[in-house]
């Protein structure tokens, strides 16, 4: 019995972007269930602080897994 453990086919890139964007706002959200039951400083604006950590970490997400796709489909064809 042979095991087949060739990859199919290449990453899609948007796909793997999609999920980073996903990923950066799971972490944001649950961030700031942390801050909401577990840290006693006052924050001033939370809008503009969850905002910030929004624009900040879902193009990070983003960035890092289109990356990842596009460093993993370029290495398969080496």
């Amino acid at each position: 019995m042979a095991l087949n453990v060739e990859a199919g086919t290449e990453w899609d890139v948007t796909v793997a972007a999609f999920c980073g964007a996903v990923l950066g706002a799971v972490a944001v959200v649950v961030h700031q269930l942390y801050v909401a039951l577990f840290v006693d400083s006052l924050i001033v604006d939370p809008f503009i602080y969850v905002m910030t950590e929004m624009a900040v970490l879902l193009p990070a997400g983003t960035m890092l897994f289109a990356g990842a796709a596009m460093i993993r489909n370029r290495v398969r064809h080496l």
